[in-house]
């Protein structure tokens, strides 16, 4: 098995960037999910609620963030992708509450103009912590503004082996990996516990539960029935449908595209 794309999301539920390697930092692959777009409340927003988040695209040009629309022209904004201050206020992920910086609020008209409600852009610095929670977490682990957990591995023979259920293909960008490895048997990353990757070492946490996310066309902002009604057949545990495994970082600062990937050790099945 061996690393076959890696991706970060610098703007926590827009589209994702395409990476050959990556630095690991103490919260997530660097830039992952640093930056996030809230309501006037400082709730976050999400792919869940509000669909065409799905069309704005994040690229990284020099020493900027850039964003576009996929289908309207709005022009491109560009933002800093090392910010040094910004206006501390709280914010809301989930039921995690924890400190940001405020950025330009040109960038907050720009969204607000591309998704048609009021929105601001925050960033997390390194001096604001959010932990990831005690009952997975190896010692003290931070997360970035991610959903729960800092790492998401995920296989090709997993997608290929739900698309073969499916009358319709899907493309991975549905299911938001950080780190994606072809070879093994599909839905191997379930029970993987131990992993090593090039000189990094990383430890499977929880196998990722799924949500209405993965139902939504990362092209056209539609969202459907499928994958989650397929899944929902052979995936399902009690009410939870699952699909990846969540990493946590051991030791290693930096991961490539085709990296030998070396399971040390096996958890115990997921499905019988």
């Amino acid at each position: 098995m061996k690393i076959s794309a890696l991706y970060v999301y610098p703007i926590k539920s827009l589209g994702g960037i395409s990476l050959d390697h990556a630095q690991l930092s103490d919260r997530g692959l660097q830039h992952d999910r640093r930056w996030m777009l809230i309501d006037e409340q400082g709730k976050f927003l999400t792919q869940r609620t509000f669909h065409e988040m799905a069309l704005l695209q994040v690229g990284i040009e020099d020493s900027y963030l850039t964003v576009r629309h996929k289908t309207k022209d709005l022009g491109q904004l560009s933002i800093d992708l090392h910010p040094q201050q910004g206006q501390e206020i709280q914010v809301q992920v989930w039921n995690d509450i924890m400190m940001a910086w405020l950025i330009d609020e040109k960038a907050g008209e720009w969204f607000s103009h591309a998704l048609g409600q009021t929105v601001h852009l925050v960033y997390m610095p390194d001096q604001s912590q959010r932990f990831v929670k005690e009952k997975y977490a190896i010692d003290g682990d931070l997360n970035s503004f991610s959903d729960g957990m800092p790492y998401l591995l995920l296989g090709e023979a997993s997608i290929a082996d739900l698309n073969s259920r499916m009358d319709e293909t899907l493309t991975i960008d549905r299911f938001r990996p950080n780190i994606v490895f072809e070879g093994g048997e599909p839905y191997a990353e379930d029970n993987m516990d131990e992993i090593s990757m090039g000189s990094s070492t990383f430890v499977g946490a929880k196998p990722c539960i799924r949500c209405n996310l993965i139902t939504i066309d990362q092209a056209t902002a539609q969202a459907g029935k499928e994958p989650l009604a397929t899944m929902a057949g052979y995936r399902r545990i009690d009410n939870n449908i699952y699909m990846g495994m969540n990493l946590l970082l051991k030791e290693g600062h930096e991961i490539r595209v085709g990296d030998e990937i070396l399971v040390k050790s096996w958890r115990e099945p997921l499905f019988a």
